[in-house]
């Protein structure tokens, strides 16, 4: 393709020829070239408590409606307190933000490359988050060099070993709703019990 042409809030514009989508879960550009799977609808309540008998580590327990974990602030003075369930049941307001696993699993362009949650958006409990959007912005950079420096198969080997990324992350996400058997009757985990179905990160070409 030719390239990129972005229009700055300035009214200035730059050009490119790729471009690199860091949007968050939100992926902003990406969503608008693509196709994202969701393959559930975990939402989260974050609530910050001062406490001057704050345990000095994480706690996570199950509950019928989902999951809690308590952790302490850097400072040690108080906790965040973070309550995760769907959104039919926590409902969405402020201060609950959008938790879901969710991937690209189309994008017609490979000269868009998403890092990051833009990319895939990992379960909160798989603690992989940061990790992923930083190693993947750092693999996506190289992609790009090597795309450019004549490799042409860079970008889609970046591609796939995001793939092979998120089928990990699904496979350890059942394992560890499956070891939670204290609530079979309760939607939320009826929902999560079971292989999930894993959508393949590929550029519409290749679908």
């Amino acid at each position: 393709g030719g390239g990129w042409r972005v229009r700055l809030d300035s009214g200035a514009s730059v050009g490119a020829l790729y471009l690199v989508d860091a949007t968050g879960r939100s992926a902003w550009v990406t969503r608008r070239f693509g196709r994202r799977d969701r393959l559930d609808d975990l939402v989260a309540s974050t609530t910050a408590v001062e406490s001057a008998t704050t345990p000095p580590r994480m706690c996570i327990v199950s509950t019928p409606t989902g999951w809690h974990y308590s952790l302490p602030t850097f400072d040690g003075r108080g906790r965040v307190e973070v309550t995760l369930g769907d959104r039919s049941t926590l409902g969405e307001s402020a201060g609950r933000r959008r938790s879901a696993t969710t991937a690209l699993s189309t994008w017609s362009d490979d000269q868009l490359v998403p890092v990051g949650d833009a990319l895939m958006s990992l379960d909160p409990l798989s603690g992989d988050g940061v990790g992923f959007g930083i190693v993947s912005g750092e693999e996506a950079a190289a992609s790009i060099v090597a795309s450019l420096t004549g490799d042409r198969t860079a970008i889609e080997r970046f591609r796939r070993g995001a793939e092979m990324v998120y089928e990990r992350e699904l496979e350890r996400r059942a394992e560890a709703y499956s070891a939670v058997q204290r609530w079979p009757d309760h939607d939320f985990w009826r929902r999560r019990h079971g292989p999930p179905a894993s959508p393949r990160l590929s550029s519409a070409s290749n679908t």
